[in-house]
């Protein structure tokens, strides 16, 4: 079995942001349970609007010129949000600020790579890069 890596103060960060969501926005919002597909539940005066994923990184929004995330867990996540007719938004935290965009939209490229630092095969995976100027900040 593949190791856990979500640890409790990954989902610290992420209450941190979708606060700032809903407080911004004025969504209510359910966590999901650990290890589901996306992280968040939106909700616009009771009626689901949007399935969340949260990211954090410790760097700005621009030191790299795209974000990148699994094309495996887009995949899944899409499908959920289809399935439920809701939008599929990411969250991403930067050190310069939270910014989002919409997940189920296409990816302007793919590409094979992931992270090297963890020994775990399973991280080199298809990723879905989505340039920089794509993300809008809240």
């Amino acid at each position: 079995m593949r190791p856990i890596y979500e640890k409790d103060i990954d989902r610290q960060h992420q209450r941190l942001v979708i606060k700032k969501v809903c407080d911004d926005y004025g969504y209510t919002c359910y966590e999901t349970k650990e290890l589901c597909t996306v992280d968040y539940i939106l909700y616009k005066d009771g009626v689901p609007k949007a399935l969340a994923e949260i990211k954090w990184r410790n760097n700005t929004s621009y030191k790299y010129p795209t974000f990148y995330i699994s094309k495996a867990k887009r995949d899944e996540a899409l499908a959920k949000a289809e399935e439920q007719k809701l939008h599929l938004w990411c969250f991403v935290h930067f050190t310069d600020g939270i910014f989002w965009f919409d997940f189920g939209k296409e990816p302007d490229f793919y590409q094979y790579g992931g992270r090297t630092d963890r020994s775990d095969i399973k991280d080199m995976e298809i990723l879905c890069h989505y340039k920089i100027a794509r993300l809008r900040k809240i």
